[in-house]
């Protein structure tokens, strides 16, 4: 029977469709072969109420119907699809496939082969080809117990979800019956209550289970063409799994029809990256680095595959990432390209993660933010572009596992992970680093993803010889700052001699009848006076002026510091003794000291005066060292007296640098290891005494919204922003309709340079207003839509008997490669397998 013709203006579709009915009835394997081009084409095109129509057509010639006649579920997955197209072609086949032994990592070639003659080939040139490579998937599909086990399972699930997707189609009539009670509810999923995500449960299944929980979700593109493409790839290894996917016409109030994928696939039980970040509050630092190191480990790994099957993720976040069983997974797949180097303008991406060459071409407005003129002439290097948000997202990982929610200095680029850990072990130190060398300005001057997985494995040795390691992978040449690292390099050599030597040269002052003046401390205040000056200061430059920092600490400074502790102890000591009772006194000096007087916690450290002159020479001599010094060398005054000597430092910072702070050589933030902010001391300020309190001051997060950008036909409606969801930003313009851009609502901070944006949804959905004939037919909204045919169905099903879905092998097809860290690296496993 021939197959309805499709609508004129999809010229292409019409080709093959002609070429499909021309067929002899009888010769089966060809019209499989154009069937399957005829689907696989239909995933590249960007449907319309008539090419939709044509494709969901019940009738006897209809395109569904021509799949049903060769048992292929229209609803179904790419990958149960094409297993199906291969099953059918074996059906009909003369030959046999070869018997022999499958790897289960074979079926991906032979997914891309089958493409490419989908693609590129008549019948006539790859004919042979192709039945003999149907034949192949056709027995891994029988033979391999894993890729069997996910068919058998895809057919069940799919086979089930059918009357949902009646229902949401609303073609009730046409709704399939099973021989047990199946109840569906849904219901958005997650606290935002995002109408394009719904948590799908099946109840009534026979088995102890009872019930299956899915996502049922609604994916904001157009067309198909990428994503059909990368399931033939081994990064889909790391896509959920999905069950169906169709297509279906949403319609919002304020907009016009879209049709819009919709997907019912796993539900991952442990949520995204974020609640597993949350969840380690309470974890040492060495356990946080085994976690880290275990899920982004799996993210290295999908960004090689992605980046081999050349396709790109603008929107990385941890939001958009993933956990069930431990293993990474990602669902929201909307935003990925093919193209390397896109113009701004066509990459949709979340501001917080994004680097400055995307940033530069938004325009941050009073109530949105839009695209400016340089976003339809800037292109951006996508694996640069990836590697900067792989940077921000193990930025965030770190942070998130101590604090609640993003800080707002999270993008400033001076401020390492290691700072806001109280002990940060070398894992977390040199995680820092990596941070700080993919998430550079230039993104020439960028880390590769390919290099940071190299020096990844390595994280664990000390930073010296980690940062030895980075610096042979990645050398300071290549980054045009070896003029301003040679010469603190020199002066940290200066100390770097032997004890012999050392004795020699104090030998040789002391019988010298003109001994040389020791001003070193001198020159390495000068070198950090011209690195202060730096603007942007490399990560490198930091790292070496922390060096020098800790050397002259170590050699000159530290005793210093130390009679400065120990008079602010003093002082301290005699107030808390004139508030002491008289019990405790005598408690003191019967037991002499070694039962103290109560020390007190709320002391104006304003008003305590030291010992020591803080505006003499000697002290500014010192004090300049700290502005480089890492927190942690401090904490060998004691870890209290370290945190109180901080306090007492930030409290007379005015007196101590007098100057306007802003304008002070003080003023930058600067050490990477080192928590700063924009206060004149890196080290003194209220972040890091809070830390060595065990307590981090609590701030405004900027939240993870994805933008949404589209193009506008209209400007009305723009108070409706209001009214709309959160997590996705929508980009629209104020200027003639021609000249189509994007929008945003934002909240301003309290600091002027640094804004929160609160993310909001389009009115539509995934759409703008349009035109009147849209908005005449009657077509459900996503929600309504979404929610029909939660209903009990009874009905039947064939005499073949499957498997329950508790039988099933649950683990999905993964690389070799990945087998040990998903079965044994997880931190939580070995912890229970210690127990």
């Amino acid at each position: 029977m021939p197959m309805l013709a499709p609508p004129k203006p999809f010229s292409s579709l019409i080709e093959l469709v002609n070429t499909f009915n021309q067929l002899p009835e009888k010769e089966d394997i060809q019209k499989l072969f154009y069937l399957q081009k005829i689907n696989y084409h239909l995933n590249t095109l960007i449907p319309d109420k008539r090419l939709y129509t044509w494709m969901t057509d019940s009738s006897a010639n209809g395109f569904e119907e021509h799949l049903k006649r060769y048992s292929i579920t229209p609803h179904a997955s790419f990958f149960l699809k094409g297993i199906q197209f291969a099953q059918a072609v074996a059906r009909y086949s003369s030959q046999k496939a070869e018997k022999k032994t499958y790897s289960p990592y074979i079926i991906y070639p032979l997914m891309q082969k089958r493409d490419d003659y989908l693609i590129n080939n008549s019948f006539a040139e790859a004919g042979n080809d192709y039945i003999s490579l149907s034949l192949d998937l056709t027995r891994l599909a029988a033979t391999e117990p894993v890729i069997k086990s996910k068919v058998e399972k895809q057919i069940i699930l799919s086979e089930m979800v059918s009357s949902k997707i009646q229902a949401i189609r609303n073609k009730t009539d046409s709704i399939n019956h099973l021989s047990h009670k199946l109840r569906y509810k849904t219901e958005p999923l997650g606290a935002g209550g995002n109408n394009a995500n719904f948590k799908f449960t099946i109840s009534g299944l026979e088995g102890e289970k009872g019930e299956e929980e899915l996502a049922l979700r609604v994916e904001d593109r157009s067309d198909l063409s990428l994503e059909q493409r990368l399931h033939s790839h081994d990064v889909s290894m790391y896509f959920i799994e999905d069950y169906a996917l169709f297509i279906n016409g949403f319609q919002n109030e304020n907009s016009p029809i879209e049709y819009n994928p919709v997907a019912i696939s796993d539900l991952a039980k442990q949520g995204n990256l974020v609640e597993v970040a949350l969840k380690l509050r309470n974890k040492s630092a060495q356990d946080i680095a085994a976690y880290a190191q275990f899920y982004f480990d799996q993210i290295i790994n999908f960004l090689s595959l992605l980046l081999d099957a050349k396709a790109y993720h603008p929107d990385m976040k941890l939001s958009n990432f993933l956990a069930d069983k431990n293993r990474l997974l990602i669902s929201d797949r909307k935003t990925f390209i093919d193209n390397r180097y896109p113009l701004v303008s066509t990459v949709r991406s979340s501001p917080n993660y994004a680097p400055d060459e995307y940033n530069n071409c938004l325009d941050f407005l009073t109530n949105r933010i839009k695209f400016n003129k340089k976003a339809n002439t800037t292109t951006l290097d996508m694996p640069q572009f990836m590697a900067y948000q792989l940077g921000m997202i193990l930025k965030e990982f770190l942070l998130l596992t101590q604090m609640d929610e993003l800080p707002e200095d999270f993008r400033d680029k001076d401020i390492s992970a290691a700072s806001y850990f109280c002990s940060p072990t070398n894992a977390i130190i040199n995680m820092s680093l990596l941070i700080q060398e993919l998430t550079r300005t230039n993104p020439e001057n960028r880390m590769t993803i390919d290099q940071f997985k190299d020096l990844f494995v390595l994280k664990n040795m000390s930073p010296d010889n980690f940062y030895a390691q980075v610096e042979q992978k990645f050398p300071s040449e290549q980054l045009g700052i070896q003029e301003d690292i040679a010469p603190i390099t020199a002066l940290i050599n200066e100390k770097n001699i032997s004890v012999l030597q050392r004795f020699a040269s104090i030998f040789k002052n002391l019988f010298s009848l003109n001994p040389k003046p020791d001003d070193y401390l001198l020159r390495t205040n000068e070198q950090f006076k011209k690195i202060s000056s730096l603007e942007p200061r490399d990560t490198r430059i930091t790292y070496m002026a922390e060096k020098l920092a800790t050397t002259c600490y170590k050699e000159y400074s530290h005793a210093y510091f130390k009679k400065c502790s120990l008079s602010l102890e003093s002082v301290l000591f005699e107030q808390d003794w004139h508030k002491a009772s008289w019990y405790r006194k005598a408690l003191h000096w019967l037991t002499f000291g070694l039962y103290g007087i109560d020390r007190t916690t709320d002391v104006d450290m304003a008003s305590v005066t030291i010992h020591q002159d803080l505006k003499s020479d000697e002290f500014q001599t010192h004090f300049a060292v700290l502005q480089f010094l890492p927190p942690r060398e401090l904490n060998n005054l004691g870890l209290l007296e370290s945190a109180r000597f901080k306090d007492f430092l930030f409290a007379h910072i005015q007196e101590i640098v007098p100057e306007a702070l802003d304008d002070s050589e003080y003023s930058d933030s600067s050490s990477s290891d080192s928590d700063l902010n924009s206060k004149p001391v890196p080290l003194l300020n209220e972040q890091s005494i809070h830390q060595d309190k065990a307590s981090l001051e609590q701030v405004d997060s900027l939240p993870s919204g994805t933008m949404v950008i589209k193009s506008s036909q209209s400007l009305e409606k723009d108070a409706a922003a209001d009214a709309l969801p959160s997590a996705t930003m929508v980009i629209k313009d104020d200027t003639p309709e021609e000249l189509s851009t994007d929008t945003v609502v934002f909240r301003p901070s309290a600091q002027a340079k640094k804004m929160s944006f609160s993310f909001i949804a389009a009115p539509g959905f995934f759409s703008n207003p349009g035109s009147k004939e849209a908005k005449k037919e009657k077509v459900a909204s996503i929600k309504s839509a979404l929610l029909r045919g939660d209903f009990h169905c009874n009905s039947r099903m064939g005499k073949k008997t499957r498997p329950s879905i508790q039988n099933f092998i649950w683990e999905p097809v993964t690389p070799e490669t990945n087998d040990t860290p998903l079965t044994s690296n997880c931190p939580q496993e070995n912890q229970s397998r210690m127990r």
